[in-house]
């Protein structure tokens, strides 16, 4: 059986490579997405940066408690951090690769 859903919406961790003095520390932390349809997707060209950011933009709905400020405190969602983790080019890379891994999984599966 398969549902058809109008609007629909998954969690995935995304994973960010931080930079640190001499090299990278893995952090993740979830994120949800909803499933952007085809034609608006489409407009979106991911090879350059108004492009990803526009589809994510489209795509990410919510951040899970483990996406915390300095202090440990859970950052809610809202338009501007949402903007902000997508300026943040190690985050974006994060984001949009965990959204087009989850998109592109669902589509081969299918």
């Amino acid at each position: 059986m398969f549902k058809v859903i109008k609007d629909r919406k998954f969690t995935h961790t995304v994973d960010v490579m931080v930079p640190v003095d001499g090299g990278y520390e893995l952090q993740s932390f979830g994120c949800q997405f909803r499933v952007v349809p085809a034609d608006q997707a489409e407009e979106h060209n991911v090879a350059t940066r108004e492009g990803t950011a526009g589809l994510l933009k489209l795509a990410i709905v919510g951040f899970s408690d483990d996406l915390v400020d300095e202090n440990e405190k859970p950052i809610p969602f809202n338009d501007a951090m949402r903007d902000a983790l997508i300026n943040d080019h190690p985050i974006r890379q994060g984001l949009i690769t965990a959204y087009l891994e989850a998109i592109t999984k669902a589509r081969s599966g299918n």
